[in-house]
Protein backbone atom coordinates (compact mmCIF):
# COMPACT_ATOMS: atom_id res chain seq x y z
CA UNK A 1 0.00 0.00 0.00
CA UNK A 2 1.45 3.34 -1.07
CA UNK A 3 1.66 5.26 1.96
CA UNK A 4 0.64 8.89 1.09
CA UNK A 5 1.24 11.65 3.96
CA UNK A 6 -1.24 13.76 2.98
CA UNK A 7 -4.05 10.87 3.73
CA UNK A 8 -2.44 9.42 6.48
CA UNK A 9 -2.45 12.70 8.61
CA UNK A 10 -5.97 13.67 7.93
CA UNK A 11 -8.16 12.07 10.53
CA UNK A 12 -11.29 11.96 8.94
CA UNK A 13 -9.77 9.74 5.93
CA UNK A 14 -8.10 7.47 9.12
CA UNK A 15 -11.22 6.99 10.40
CA UNK A 16 -12.88 5.66 7.26
CA UNK A 17 -9.80 3.58 6.56
CA UNK A 18 -10.60 2.06 9.75
CA UNK A 19 -13.73 1.68 8.71
CA UNK A 20 -13.05 -0.77 5.59
CA UNK A 21 -9.99 -2.20 7.59
CA UNK A 22 -12.91 -3.93 9.46
CA UNK A 23 -14.93 -5.12 6.54
CA UNK A 24 -12.05 -6.53 4.97
CA UNK A 25 -11.60 -8.36 8.78
CA UNK A 26 -14.79 -9.78 8.26
CA UNK A 27 -14.11 -10.74 5.01
CA UNK A 28 -11.46 -12.50 5.68
CA UNK A 29 -13.09 -14.20 8.24
CA UNK A 30 -15.20 -15.77 6.01
CA UNK A 31 -18.45 -13.35 6.05
CA UNK A 32 -19.78 -12.63 2.42
CA UNK A 33 -19.12 -8.70 1.62
CA UNK A 34 -22.76 -7.87 1.87
CA UNK A 35 -23.05 -9.40 5.75
CA UNK A 36 -19.28 -7.43 6.47
CA UNK A 37 -20.84 -4.24 5.90
CA UNK A 38 -23.89 -4.94 7.72
CA UNK A 39 -22.14 -5.54 10.49
CA UNK A 40 -19.79 -3.32 10.83
CA UNK A 41 -22.85 -0.56 9.35
CA UNK A 42 -24.85 -1.83 12.82
CA UNK A 43 -22.10 -1.11 15.35
CA UNK A 44 -21.34 2.37 16.81
CA UNK A 45 -17.00 3.26 16.38
CA UNK A 46 -15.13 5.76 18.00
CA UNK A 47 -13.44 8.89 16.43
CA UNK A 48 -10.69 10.41 17.28
CA UNK A 49 -11.62 12.37 19.83
CA UNK A 50 -13.74 9.57 21.52
CA UNK A 51 -17.29 10.76 19.79
CA UNK A 52 -19.35 7.74 19.20
CA UNK A 53 -20.18 7.45 15.06
CA UNK A 54 -22.37 5.27 13.08
CA UNK A 55 -22.15 5.22 9.06
CA UNK A 56 -24.25 3.68 7.14
CA UNK A 57 -24.07 0.54 4.58
CA UNK A 58 -24.23 3.00 1.57
CA UNK A 59 -21.49 5.44 3.00
CA UNK A 60 -19.68 1.84 3.43
CA UNK A 61 -20.24 0.60 0.42
CA UNK A 62 -18.70 4.05 -1.03
CA UNK A 63 -15.77 4.04 0.64
CA UNK A 64 -14.67 0.06 -0.17
CA UNK A 65 -15.18 1.63 -3.87
CA UNK A 66 -12.95 5.02 -3.05
CA UNK A 67 -10.06 2.46 -1.50
CA UNK A 68 -10.13 0.19 -4.63
CA UNK A 69 -9.79 2.63 -6.55
CA UNK A 70 -7.15 5.21 -4.55
CA UNK A 71 -6.41 3.63 -1.75
CA UNK A 72 -6.18 5.93 1.39
CA UNK A 73 -5.75 9.12 -1.02
CA UNK A 74 -9.42 8.20 -1.88
CA UNK A 75 -10.87 8.22 1.14
CA UNK A 76 -9.97 11.69 2.08
CA UNK A 77 -13.02 14.45 1.76
CA UNK A 78 -13.34 16.20 -1.31
CA UNK A 79 -12.29 19.42 -0.77
CA UNK A 80 -15.23 21.73 -1.96
CA UNK A 81 -15.07 26.21 -2.27
CA UNK A 82 -16.71 27.55 -0.03
CA UNK A 83 -19.92 29.14 -1.95
CA UNK A 84 -20.13 32.57 -1.90
CA UNK A 85 -23.43 33.40 -3.78
CA UNK A 86 -26.48 30.60 -3.89
CA UNK A 87 -27.07 27.45 -6.35
CA UNK A 88 -30.77 28.46 -5.35
CA UNK A 89 -31.24 32.25 -6.53
CA UNK A 90 -30.89 33.95 -9.31
CA UNK A 91 -27.43 36.05 -10.32
CA UNK A 92 -29.49 39.05 -11.85
CA UNK A 93 -31.49 39.20 -8.27
CA UNK A 94 -28.89 38.69 -5.93
CA UNK A 95 -27.02 41.73 -8.07
CA UNK A 96 -30.14 43.58 -7.57
CA UNK A 97 -30.15 42.88 -3.51
CA UNK A 98 -27.14 44.06 -3.40
CA UNK A 99 -27.62 47.28 -4.98
CA UNK A 100 -30.84 48.23 -2.87
CA UNK A 101 -29.34 47.14 0.34
CA UNK A 102 -26.12 49.89 -0.83
CA UNK A 103 -28.59 52.52 -1.76
CA UNK A 104 -31.11 52.30 0.91
CA UNK A 105 -29.40 50.92 4.51
CA UNK A 106 -32.25 50.57 6.61
CA UNK A 107 -34.29 48.20 3.74
CA UNK A 108 -35.64 44.90 5.56
CA UNK A 109 -35.18 41.49 3.84
CA UNK A 110 -39.06 41.43 3.04
CA UNK A 111 -38.58 45.28 1.25
CA UNK A 112 -36.12 43.77 -0.79
CA UNK A 113 -37.73 40.68 -1.64
CA UNK A 114 -40.68 43.06 -2.66
CA UNK A 115 -38.86 45.67 -4.33
CA UNK A 116 -37.21 42.19 -6.66
CA UNK A 117 -41.12 41.33 -7.32
CA UNK A 118 -41.75 44.77 -8.35
CA UNK A 119 -38.52 44.56 -10.95
CA UNK A 120 -40.21 41.47 -11.97
CA UNK A 121 -36.78 39.92 -10.80
CA UNK A 122 -38.99 36.94 -9.19
CA UNK A 123 -42.74 36.12 -9.55
CA UNK A 124 -43.94 36.26 -6.01
CA UNK A 125 -41.68 37.54 -2.83
CA UNK A 126 -44.09 35.29 -0.97
CA UNK A 127 -42.71 32.06 -2.35
CA UNK A 128 -39.20 33.24 -1.58
CA UNK A 129 -37.77 31.84 1.71
CA UNK A 130 -36.43 34.79 3.85
CA UNK A 131 -33.89 33.17 5.44
CA UNK A 132 -32.41 31.73 2.09
CA UNK A 133 -32.37 35.42 1.30
CA UNK A 134 -30.70 35.69 4.44
CA UNK A 135 -28.28 33.33 4.05
CA UNK A 136 -27.05 33.91 0.97
CA UNK A 137 -26.40 37.70 1.83
CA UNK A 138 -23.91 36.74 4.64
CA UNK A 139 -22.42 34.81 2.48
CA UNK A 140 -21.86 37.65 -0.07
CA UNK A 141 -20.45 39.84 2.44
CA UNK A 142 -23.26 42.24 2.42
CA UNK A 143 -24.61 43.79 6.07
CA UNK A 144 -27.78 42.54 7.48
CA UNK A 145 -28.47 43.73 11.08
CA UNK A 146 -29.73 46.66 12.01
CA UNK A 147 -27.77 50.02 12.42
CA UNK A 148 -27.82 51.54 15.80
CA UNK A 149 -29.38 54.94 15.99
CA UNK A 150 -28.93 56.40 19.01
CA UNK A 151 -31.10 57.21 21.68
CA UNK A 152 -32.31 60.71 20.87
CA UNK A 153 -33.13 59.67 17.71
CA UNK A 154 -35.86 57.43 18.42
CA UNK A 155 -38.67 58.22 16.12
CA UNK A 156 -41.85 55.97 17.63
CA UNK A 157 -44.42 55.30 15.09
CA UNK A 158 -47.21 56.22 17.80
CA UNK A 159 -46.37 58.52 20.52
CA UNK A 160 -49.50 60.00 21.79
CA UNK A 161 -49.57 62.19 25.05
CA UNK A 162 -52.40 61.28 27.21
CA UNK A 163 -53.14 58.33 28.44
CA UNK A 164 -55.60 56.06 26.66
CA UNK A 165 -55.59 57.41 23.47
CA UNK A 166 -54.07 54.86 21.90
CA UNK A 167 -53.92 51.25 23.06
CA UNK A 168 -52.11 48.84 21.58
CA UNK A 169 -53.34 44.73 21.64
CA UNK A 170 -51.66 41.61 20.58
CA UNK A 171 -50.77 38.11 21.33
CA UNK A 172 -47.64 36.79 22.45
CA UNK A 173 -47.00 32.45 22.16
CA UNK A 174 -44.87 30.62 24.95
CA UNK A 175 -44.47 27.56 26.75
CA UNK A 176 -45.74 27.21 29.87
CA UNK A 177 -44.96 24.62 32.37
CA UNK A 178 -42.83 21.16 33.06
CA UNK A 179 -44.42 19.94 29.80
CA UNK A 180 -43.90 22.95 27.77
CA UNK A 181 -47.62 23.35 26.73
CA UNK A 182 -48.13 25.84 24.20
CA UNK A 183 -50.07 28.73 25.40
CA UNK A 184 -50.86 32.09 24.22
CA UNK A 185 -51.19 35.68 26.30
CA UNK A 186 -53.54 38.57 24.68
CA UNK A 187 -51.99 41.41 26.35
CA UNK A 188 -52.88 45.87 26.15
CA UNK A 189 -50.99 48.28 26.52
CA UNK A 190 -51.26 52.01 26.71
CA UNK A 191 -49.68 53.70 24.14
CA UNK A 192 -48.52 56.68 25.98
CA UNK A 193 -47.00 55.41 29.25
CA UNK A 194 -46.63 51.95 28.22
CA UNK A 195 -48.09 50.31 31.11
CA UNK A 196 -49.45 47.30 31.17
CA UNK A 197 -53.21 47.56 30.81
CA UNK A 198 -54.29 43.60 31.38
CA UNK A 199 -53.31 40.28 30.04
CA UNK A 200 -55.16 36.84 29.60
CA UNK A 201 -53.81 33.33 28.89
CA UNK A 202 -55.44 31.07 26.59
CA UNK A 203 -54.50 28.38 24.32
CA UNK A 204 -54.83 30.18 20.99
CA UNK A 205 -55.84 33.11 19.73
CA UNK A 206 -59.40 33.34 20.37
CA UNK A 207 -62.07 36.38 19.72
CA UNK A 208 -63.48 35.68 23.17
CA UNK A 209 -60.32 36.53 24.82
CA UNK A 210 -59.93 39.66 23.24
CA UNK A 211 -63.42 40.38 24.21
CA UNK A 212 -63.16 39.15 27.78
CA UNK A 213 -60.14 41.58 28.16
CA UNK A 214 -61.53 44.55 26.41
CA UNK A 215 -64.23 44.46 28.64
CA UNK A 216 -61.92 44.73 31.92
CA UNK A 217 -59.90 47.24 30.38
CA UNK A 218 -63.07 49.31 29.82
CA UNK A 219 -64.56 48.45 33.20
CA UNK A 220 -60.94 49.60 34.68
CA UNK A 221 -60.18 52.45 32.50
CA UNK A 222 -62.53 53.87 30.75
CA UNK A 223 -62.90 53.97 26.76
CA UNK A 224 -59.78 54.25 24.82
CA UNK A 225 -59.51 56.51 21.69
CA UNK A 226 -58.33 54.47 18.95
CA UNK A 227 -56.81 50.65 18.99
CA UNK A 228 -54.29 49.44 17.05
CA UNK A 229 -53.71 45.46 16.32
CA UNK A 230 -52.42 43.19 13.89
CA UNK A 231 -53.93 40.55 11.13
CA UNK A 232 -53.82 37.70 13.39
CA UNK A 233 -56.45 35.32 13.76
CA UNK A 234 -58.20 36.72 17.02
CA UNK A 235 -58.25 40.18 15.92
CA UNK A 236 -60.26 39.20 12.50
CA UNK A 237 -63.14 37.86 14.16
CA UNK A 238 -66.26 38.99 12.63
CA UNK A 239 -68.03 39.60 15.90
CA UNK A 240 -64.65 41.39 17.70
CA UNK A 241 -65.12 43.98 14.65
CA UNK A 242 -68.85 44.40 15.53
CA UNK A 243 -68.24 44.94 18.94
CA UNK A 244 -65.30 47.25 18.53
CA UNK A 245 -67.50 49.25 15.75
CA UNK A 246 -70.44 49.74 18.07
CA UNK A 247 -68.17 50.93 20.53
CA UNK A 248 -67.03 53.94 17.78
CA UNK A 249 -63.14 53.10 18.37
CA UNK A 250 -61.31 52.85 15.32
Amino acid sequence: MPREPNALNDREALFRYRIVSLVKAHQYSGLRLSEAVRRVAGERHLYDDMSERKVSERTVYRWLAAYRDEAVAGLRPAERGKLKGSRVLDEQLLRSIAQERERDRDASIPELMRRAEQYELIADSAQLDRSTVWRTMCRMGIETSRRKHPKEADMRRFRYPERMQMVVADFKHFRAGLLRAKRVAVYFLDNATRFGLDVFACTSEQADAVLRILYRVISLYGLMDLMYWDGGAGFKDCELLSVVSALGVP
